[in-house]
Formats: structure tokens, sequence, C-alpha cells
């Protein structure tokens, strides 16, 4: 009836916009008056937390404490200081090598290439799932793009001071003392775990230890747990709720493990908070969007489920465990973590117990997981630190102990529990000073540098890197570019491992076998056809017998000694024998993880209000989560 009376409709429309609007200036409001509601709203939201902490019954530490920010708290003091601590890893060259540190690529498109789900030019190459990670590096060299090994190299002199920052900003949700943020975010800062990630080049442990305070913080305010309660606006908590996403994948990308827990703290919180359930659900999302094609390759099509909890280090170095790591630190330093456990389980007997108790639990859940991960018997090629779990665990632990401390209100035993943080501090400082350091400054090169031209030129060739094992050889068959960090692909590595390898890759071992053995059974054609240009032994005692072996071939020609072992170039192959084929970057489901990442970024980032005219007015609408105080 509306559609065929379409014209009445118009027509006894057509005389409003004759209507004067001073008929509606009794609806609307100045800025002054908005400006008093605003106050208003704050002052009754401060008044709600005065009495919920009147409640619980620390509200006279409530009305004592003033809350610093950052900077007049001495913050950028702090982190300057672990700047210094961390001479170490002053950056003195173009790129970091060593422990489980391999340069990235120098040109940022092929990292770009290399994340997401698209064309992998590993071994043949196939067209399937990148590690997770990629999406971080590809982030992180997005800084320095013209030179994407910079900021991984800055990334680890920066680790600390950017990991005190980010539990001082976590610890806010416990504490409001400036003091007790400071000495807590000081001893998360130097806590083994993180020392040792730092100088094994652990990257992902790394990134995940330096963001899982952000994390928690996030997600808190998205929720509206901790002392500030939640954000007053319906788009200053999608704000959070878009950080929170970003950092949950971030996290989740460089420790699965960190991201199983982080989901399970996630449940725990839409559970009691479940108000906020709408806010909370979309966090995982950037998490799933990234995991998917990976999970459905480890879960079906390898039938290993537990593949999802390897974290994607390279694994080049010998890792120990966390716990491994602790027990072999001085004795004065594990006194001083065994005092921190001690103040960890006074926290316990103070008021506001179930809070403590609760982070106490998670505590002790993040422990057994981190051991049940490190338990698992991955393929030899894929090794699990745990370092970011074992960082989890010191957060929660500090966590108790500034709650410890800003439970307490007699001052001089707050005064003994604050000396006894600072005693703790001090050896954790000197065992964070004399961390070996496995890691050292290189140009970012990890081929010789014949083989960089060739590969500037554009060519398919491939590279075969053999090492003397104990009972075997050990054979990796690279481009000629070599191996760089995003090049780590963990799909590939569990395939290779636990799948039977195709007959391309068994053809080519017995034509490794024959060439280290002299028996004169190589053959070229099986080079030509799998475009293998040069052989390289990396130097070492153990590979002695291997040069004596290819010195004596005949398809091999010595392209002589460089500072990555001897190279041998095989006989009838060039680069124009083996041009550069082109394959896409994109893919549907790249393009589809892209745009998830994106959007939730864009999300994460505050919005400001539309700023007007002081002539102008709004209409006033009186309502809990107004976006006017954003």
């Amino acid at each position: 009836w509306g559609f065929l009376t379409l014209p009445k409709r118009f027509a006894s429309r057509a005389g409003a916009g004759r209507i004067s609007t001073r008929s509606l200036n009794s609806l609307r409001a100045s800025w002054s008056d908005l400006s008093k509601h605003n106050r208003q709203a704050l002052e009754a939201e401060e008044s709600a937390q005065s009495l919920a902490a009147f409640e619980r019954g620390d509200h006279e530490a409530v009305a004592s404490e003033r809350t610093k920010s950052f900077t007049g708290s001495g913050g950028w003091l702090f982190m300057f200081l672990l700047l210094v601590l961390s001479f170490k890893q002053l950056p003195l060259g173009q790129a970091v090598s060593g422990g489980s540190a391999i340069p990235l690529s120098s040109d940022w498109f092929t990292i770009f290439a290399r994340a997401g789900a698209s064309w992998q030019p590993i071994g043949q190459g196939f067209v399937g799932a990148s590690d997770p990670f990629n999406w971080v590096l590809l982030t992180l060299s997005s800084v320095t793009f013209w030179a994407p090994n910079v900021s991984l190299v800055f990334l680890l002199w920066f680790a600390r001071a950017l990991a005190f920052a980010s539990a001082w900003r976590m610890l806010s949700l416990i504490s409001g003392k400036a003091w007790q943020r400071n000495l807590g975010a000081l001893c998360f800062a130097l806590m083994p775990a993180l020392a040792a990630s730092i100088g094994a080049g652990e990257y992902p442990a790394l990134i995940a230890a330096i963001l899982s305070p952000w994390l928690v913080f996030a997600v808190a305010r998205a929720a509206g747990l901790g002392r500030s309660g939640s954000a007053r606006s319906d788009a200053r908590t999608w704000s959070w709720v878009g950080l929170a996403g970003v950092l949950l994948a971030t996290v989740g990308a460089a420790s699965p493990a960190t991201a199983v827990l982080a989901l399970v703290g996630l449940g725990l919180v839409a559970f009691t908070k479940i108000r906020r359930l709408g806010y909370l659900f979309w966090i995982p999302l950037p998490l799933a969007a990234i995991y998917f094609p990976l999970a459905m390759y480890e879960v079906i099509g390898l039938a290993h489920p537990l593949a999802l909890l390897a974290e994607p280090s390279t694994g080049v170095s010998s890792h120990h465990s966390a716990l491994e790591a602790l027990v072999n630190l001085h004795d004065w330093t594990n006194w001083g973590l065994a005092i921190l456990a001690l103040l960890a389980l006074a926290s316990l007997l103070v008021k506001r117990w179930f809070v403590s108790l609760s982070i106490a639990v998670f505590a002790l859940i993040a422990f057994g997981f981190s051991s049940f991960v490190q338990s698992l018997r991955f393929p030899p090629n894929i090794s699990s630190s745990g370092y970011a779990v074992s960082a989890v665990v010191a957060l929660a632990v500090l966590a108790l102990v500034v709650h410890l401390l800003a439970s307490v209100s007699a001052k001089p035993l707050l005064a003994l529990l604050a000396t006894a943080l600072v005693v703790i501090a001090a050896p954790l400082a000197w065992g964070a000073v004399t961390q070996t350091a496995l890691t050292q400054n290189t140009d970012g090169s990890v081929v010789p540098l014949l083989l960089q031209k060739q590969a500037e030129q554009g060519t398919d060739l491939q590279l075969l890197v053999v090492n003397q094992a104990p009972d075997s050889y050990d054979v990796q068959w690279l481009p000629i570019a070599g191996l760089h960090l995003e090049d780590s692909n963990l799909a590939y590595r569990f395939s290779s491992s636990v799948t039977k390898k195709p007959e391309t890759y068994q053809v080519l071992a017995q034509e490794v076998g024959d060439l280290v053995s002299g028996n004169g059974a190589a053959s070229s054609s099986v080079l030509t056809d799998n475009k293998i240009g040069y052989v390289l032994v990396p130097q070492g005692q153990q590979n002695s017998s291997l040069v004596a072996s290819l010195e004596s071939s005949a398809l091999l020609e010595s392209a002589g000694l460089t500072p990555f072992g001897e190279l041998w170039r095989v006989i009838g192959i060039s680069p124009a024998d083996a041009p550069q084929s082109h394959h896409s970057p994109w893919s549907l489901t790249k393009l589809i993880q892209l745009a998830t990442l994106l959007g939730f970024a864009l999300l994460a980032i505050p919005s400001r209000g539309k700023t007007k005219r002081p002539s102008d007015s709004v209409i006033f609408i009186d309502q809990s989560e107004s976006e006017l105080g954003v």
C-alpha cells in the first residue's frame, strides 16, 4: 500500500522542510552544557570506583594514591638504563647472525611474497601456507623497508626497554603506585627467560614476551577489568578490541603455546564479564585468519594436530628448556628467584586473596603447559625453547608480588618488601649483563658473494649445502640466494619429516651419496634436471672428508674457499640455463588475511570526535557510554 500510494507519501512530507529548526532548540544543548555533563559523568565514575574500593576494604589506598603517568614516574629513565645494560646488543652491523638468528632478505618485496598462503619457493616449490610469524616479520621489516634487517638489529637492543614499558602498563591494572610498577617492570625486563631469548636471537620468543603484557592490558581495558575500569565510550572500547586482536595474532604467531594460554584467559574473562561478550568475541578473529591455512594442513593433511604447538624458530642453535636455563644460572640468581616465588605465595594472605589465587592458578597452568609442550617429540629440525611461556609465568609471579605490595598498608612491612624486590633485581641485572650472546653483527650475507651476484640477476639455480653428521649426511636444497629467516616454513619441515619424501628428493639424496662416496656413479643429468648449480660444504673439521671426496668428482669444479665454506660449481650448467620463473605473491586466502589484519589495525587506532565551532550545538543524548567522551 505504501508503494501504490508513493506520490501521496511524498506530497505529505513536502512541507516538512519548511518547519523552523528553532522549535527544536529546547532539545539541544550547548558545548558548555555538554562539557559539564562529561565532567559529571567522570565524577560519577570515580565515585563508583571509590565505593567499590570501600566495599573491598582498600578505600584508604585508593583515596590516597594519585596515579602518575609513565613519564611522571621516571619510566623513560629506566628504559634508558636498560638500553645501556644491553650494550652487548648494540646495533653495529646491518644484520644479526648466530644462535637462532638468521638474516632476512634484503628485498622487502621478497619478504612480502613469503607472508600468507601463496607460492613458497622451497625445494621444488609449492603453493601452501607460510608460517604465521612471517606476518610479524613483514611488519617489523616495513619499519625499515629499505634495509629490512635493521629493524631486527634494533629489536634486540630495545628488547629489555620495550619489555619494561609493556610490563609497566600491565601492572597499572594492579597498582597505582609508580615505584611499585617500576620495580615490577624492571624485574620482568631482567628475567632470565628474556635474557636467554636475547642472547640466542630467538625472535619469536622475544616478541611474545614483549607483547604479552600489552595483550593482558588491552583485553582488560576492553572487558572493563583493573583499577581504571573500562573505556568511557563504545568507540574507545572497539579500539581496545582492535588492539587486543592484533596483539593476540602477533603473540600467537610468535608462540602458539602462549596463544593457547591467552585464549584460555580470554574465555575466563568473557565468562566473568558476560555483558562484554559482544566485544571480546571478535578478539581471536585475526589469529584465526592467519592460522587457519596452516591448521588445516597440519590437522587434516598431516594428521598431526600437536604440530600447531611448534614454535616458528629455525632451531639452528642447540636450545635448552627455560627451566634448564634457570638452573644453569648462578646460585645467587636462583636464590633471588626463590625469594620472588615466596613473595608471590605471600600474596595469597592479603584481603583480596581471590585475585591472588586466580593469578597463581594461571601461573601454575602456564608452567605445566610449558612443560607439556617441551615434552612433545617434534622432528629433529624443529625445536621449542619454551622461553615465551616462561616469560608469561614470570609475569604472573611479578603480578602477584606487585599485588602484595599494593595491598600492604603497614609502612615497615612495605619497606621490607620493597627492599627485598630491589635485592632481587640486582642479581637479575648482573645475570642479564653476563648472559652469553650467541649472536654477532654481520652484513646480512648468507651465501658467498658469487652466489649473491648471480641471485640478483634472476635465476632459479639451486644450491646444495652438505654437512657431515655422525652416521649420515645432512643435505639442504636451497635457492641460490640461500636460506633467509622468512624462508623457514613449519608446514614444509613437518611434511619432510612426517610424510614420505617425493621421488625427486630420494633421487637427489642418492646423487649426493654418490658424489661424497666418490664411486663414479653420480650422474650429471640429475644435477641438471634439478637445476643444481653449486655445492657448498661449510667450514668445520667434521667436513674435511667431504672436501676431499668432492675435489675428486669430475662433475664439479672448485670455485674457491669462501667465508661460508668450500664452494664447487657444477660443470655444464649456468644461470642462463635456469631462467627465473615468476609466481604471483597473491592468493584469495592471503588477501583475506591481509584485509583482516589491516581492518583490526585500523580499528585499533583511537578515533577523535568531530571538531565544531563554539557557536554550534549538538543534540544532547544522555547515555552511559556516549561517544562524546572519546
